[in-house]
């Protein structure tokens, strides 16, 4: 299945990269974190993207799914012409509440 990535999620990405640099004891160590939250939200969505059911969040009218990858969640939707479409990546406790609920 191909990924797709909306400039937001690319930009979630980057942001989560920022974030774990803050609490990491190098950069190289920073960088091994960021690898393994994506590694953990490649695997969760290649095993079987289709698990999780659609419904409405607060940042879209349209549906989305939502998938755990570790302590981040990813919404997402599938498109059968471009594949998986990755359109938010939130870290699962306080992103999530803001990004669902416009906090």
């Amino acid at each position: 299945m191909k990924w797709c990535f909306e400039n937001s999620a690319l930009e979630d990405l980057a942001n989560i990269s920022f974030y774990e640099m803050r609490y990491a004891e190098s950069v190289d160590e920073a960088c091994l974190r960021a690898d393994h939250i994506i590694d953990d939200i490649v695997y969760e969505l290649s095993t079987l993207p289709e698990r999780f059911a659609e419904r409405a969040y607060g940042f879209t009218d349209a549906l989305r799914r939502l998938c755990p990858a570790g302590k981040y969640v990813v919404f997402y939707w599938i498109d059968e012409e471009s594949g998986t479409v990755q359109e938010r990546v939130a870290y699962a406790k306080s992103d999530f509440n803001r990004i669902h609920f416009g906090n």
